[in-house]
């Protein structure tokens, strides 16, 4: 899959989780170091139960500013994985020149099976990588979801990047796969500031089958939609019979020559000698 051309018009902060509980989330940024509280309510009781919140590692990351929530490793829909952004998450490689980047993390099949979040760390300074979650839906059709995270102000003309990654079997251990990195096309007048600040996507807009994605810049007032498409992917190969040859075993006969050859690929080919 590919998209050909240019969801959140709110943060997504709440999924369904299987078919016995809907789930709601609320985020608590008056926390030091961020946090998100689960409320999981059962259909049949009409109740919600408050369930352990996910906490930030960082102070004044802005843990909990976007989630979202889909299965993204294909267990089924009673096992959904998390995602929680802080776009103001800080890189500390050197402590006296931190750099803020960004993060993402990843709770794998939450709450039947929790393991520890899986960490997405952006590489834009001062991006805001996690500004936005979107999910996707399966847009490469190989069975997994995929989603979509906004970087407003990514890359060096700080135009802003939206990156897809995609969901694969083993996301628990080696996480999500980063397949493209979408930018604004320039218009006439210029870029598009903030462009991914906000993502919408998981709805197929011109009925092919494959989900689109719209991607809103605040800087100007103005959304893309990206229309994605099949790209089709060719693998060749030779397959010789018999697989060991003989040069001594000579059966075949060169065109238009009476020579005897061992194989011939095509017309033009020479003879083995």
């Amino acid at each position: 899959m590919k998209w050909t051309t240019n969801e959140k018009a709110a943060t997504e902060t709440a999924g369904h989780y299987g078919k016995k509980e809907n789930r709601e989330t609320a985020d608590c940024r008056g926390s030091q170091r961020g946090s998100e509280l689960w409320l999981c309510g059962n259909d049949q009781l009409n109740q919600f139960d408050l369930h352990p919140d996910f906490s930030g590692e960082q102070m004044a990351s802005y843990f909990g500013y976007s989630v979202a929530v889909a299965d993204l490793n294909g267990d089924g829909e009673e096992m959904d994985d998390v995602l929680v952004g802080a776009p103001l998450y800080m890189e500390r490689e050197m402590e006296s020149k931190p750099r803020e980047v960004g993060r993402v993390y990843l709770y794998p099949s939450w709450p039947h099976s929790p393991l520890p979040a899986h960490p997405i760390t952006g590489t834009y300074t001062f991006g805001r990588f996690g500004t936005a979650i979107a999910t996707l839906g399966d847009i490469n059709q190989d069975g997994f979801n995929d989603v979509a995270v906004g970087c407003p102000f990514g890359g060096d003309d700080r135009g802003g990047r939206v990156l897809i990654f995609n969901g694969r079997r083993d996301v628990a251990a080696r996480g999500l796969a980063l397949s493209q990195e979408l930018r604004a096309a320039a218009p006439a007048a210029g870029g598009l500031p903030g462009y991914g600040f906000t993502l919408r996507g998981g709805h197929d807009l011109d009925n092919n089958h494959y989900p689109d994605l719209i991607v809103g810049a605040f800087g100007v007032g103005e959304i893309s939609v990206y229309r994605a498409r099949a790209v089709v992917s060719v693998d060749a190969w030779m397959v010789l019979t018999p697989k060991i040859l003989n040069a001594d075993d000579r059966q075949c006969v060169l065109p238009d020559t009476d020579f005897m050859v061992t194989w011939l690929v095509n017309p033009l080919a020479q003879p083995l000698h």
